[in-house]
């Protein structure tokens, strides 16, 4: 690591006197370089890793930079995402040039084959330091950092003890193999770029929950409705449960071996249970097993520039699914996932429940193989009010935005504002947009969608299939939904049939304006 380190240094300091700071990422010994792409910022090459059929990199800049990536190929055409950021690119060979002015996070395709994500981060201003007041180096509790050895015990005692202390874990560069983590109150977790928590791929290293039974971990609405909830998972890999001021942060990943371990053992990722003020910054979730991010019964939740890449062959792995929660904040994150981007849910899991009210969503970016944002369709719970999905980019999907009750309760004032879809990928369900209510069982509840707003929502190409309104009875309805300057490829839609939007029974107060 130590001539990684030195590169860094170099590249930094030979930016600076050339007029742009930027910091080259630190990879781990894990790290496999990517043989589709090269890229290089201001002239220096930065490691690009590869992982399953994406490739992706990172670097950290102050200014403006200008990256260039080489491609194995002449590049015939090239698609750089999102569309919003308006990047002019230059061609030449088989290399793409541009300028960065600000943190973005990017897509690029070369002649339609595998995507390239460019995480282009600020610098970070206050990152901890060893030795610092309040700052324990993880390795002074005796841990391998070359992820030969499973460390659990000794992580989880430096855990312990620092959040006794009410400190920061700094962990440095290295890889660090571990089973599950239950993280304290008042800790800050820093995970240093170029560190890795490798989590186990026994599933033995991920103790059951007691008083549960892993049989009722089954998709079966059947099961679901005469239980009055959904229980996703009774194992996870990071568990911050009934604890206050905790923070997880730094340009490190949290690697779930997700592709090993979801064939075995149902397995949540992240998950935050009757916890309140916990802050996700600047990590990378990588290959979750399922869920990467559970968020039920807790309060003042955020996640900020949190780096989500998914296996798109492992299913469930949703990306951020919100739960019966209160004040959550999801700001300038990448979700990369097989199943829903964002979820907001009531499951009742294990008999938690209750609304969930005031979600934010903004300065996001969405690749997702079904709906980028899906509301439902678990309503077992609660109320679910007052959510705002603002200024997000869903480069692809096969729905962009799916708002589903299944089983009692409802949603009211959702607000999608300046929603930016590109591309709705070629499956059976390809449409934009889904606001249903139904019943899961014919004896169960049904649920109600009242006052959705969609102001400034653009969709770059026409589909087929129409987008679809509908409610169930007079008692259990959609009212109250507003476009506002809805354009679809290029052209304002001010009416139902001009948005190809099918309007069914039980829905009404549908307006259309510019």
């Amino acid at each position: 690591m130590r001539h990684l380190t030195l590169l860094a240094g170099f590249l930094f300091w030979g930016s600076v006197l050339l007029g742009a700071r930027f910091e080259p990422p630190v990879v781990d010994s894990r790290a496999v370089r990517s043989e589709s792409y090269r890229v290089e910022v201001q002239g220096a090459p930065v490691f690009v890793t590869k992982f399953r059929d994406i490739s992706y990199t990172s670097f950290s800049f102050d200014g403006e930079v200008t990256v260039t990536v080489h491609a194995a190929e002449p590049v015939k055409e090239f698609n750089l995402s999102p569309h919003s950021a308006r990047i002019a690119a230059t061609v030449r060979g088989s290399a793409v040039t541009f300028r960065v002015d600000r943190p973005r996070h990017l897509v690029l395709t070369v002649n339609g084959g595998e995507k390239l994500f460019l995480f282009a981060e600020s610098i970070e201003p206050d990152a901890p330091r060893p030795g610092a007041p309040g700052v324990t180096n993880v390795l002074d509790y005796g841990v391998d950092p070359t992820g030969g050895r499973l460390d659990t015990a000794r992580l989880q005692r430096a855990i312990d003890e620092v959040a006794a202390r009410k400190g920061t874990l700094y962990v440095p560069p290295g890889v660090y193999l571990t089973g599950a983590l239950v993280l304290k109150s008042n800790l800050t977790l820093y995970l240093a770029g170029g560190s890795r928590l490798l989590f186990s791929d026994n599933p033995d290293d991920y103790p059951q929950e007691p008083g549960t039974d892993e049989k009722l971990i089954v998709y079966d609405s059947d099961l679901w409705f005469r239980l009055n909830r959904t229980d996703a998972s009774y194992r996870r890999s990071l568990l911050i449960d009934e604890a206050r001021h905790v923070r997880v942060a730094g340009r490190g990943i949290l690697d779930g071996r997700g592709k090993i371990l979801r064939p075995l053992r149902a397995i949540s990722f992240v998950f935050v249970r009757k916890s309140a003020d916990v802050v996700f910054e600047g990590i990378t979730l990588l290959d979750s097993p399922q869920y990467n991010a559970h968020v039920l019964v807790s309060e003042r939740v955020t996640f900020r520039n949190v780096k989500i890449i998914s296996d798109q062959s492992v299913h469930n792995t949703d990306g951020i699914d919100p739960d019966s929660s209160k004040d959550v904040l999801i700001d300038r994150c990448f979700l990369f996932t097989a199943d829903d981007g964002v979820s907001p849910k009531a499951t009742r899991q294990t008999g938690l429940g209750g609304d969930l009210e005031r979600l934010t969503v903004r300065n996001c970016v969405f690749l997702s193989q079904t709906s980028a944002t899906k509301f439902g369709n678990e309503t077992f719970g609660g109320v679910q009010r007052d959510i705002l999905f603002e200024n997000n980019d869903i480069l692809e999907a096969d729905r962009a935005i799916t708002i589903s009750t299944l089983d009692g309760y409802g949603y009211e004032n959702v607000r999608f504002i300046d929603t930016r879809i590109e591309r709705l990928l070629p499956l059976k369900r390809t449409f934009p947009l889904q606001i249903q209510v139904r019943r899961r069982n014919p004896a169960g509840q049904a649920g109600w969608v009242h006052n959705v707003l969609f102001r400034n929502l653009t969709i770059e190409q026409e589909y087929p299939r129409p987008s679809q309104i509908a409610g169930l009875d007079e008692n259990h309805e959609v009212r109250g939904v507003r476009f506002e300057n809805l354009v679809i490829a290029g052209k304002v839609r001010l009416s139902a049939a001009e948005a190809n939007i099918v309007i069914g029974p039980h829905a009404r107060d549908i307006t259309f304006s510019k």
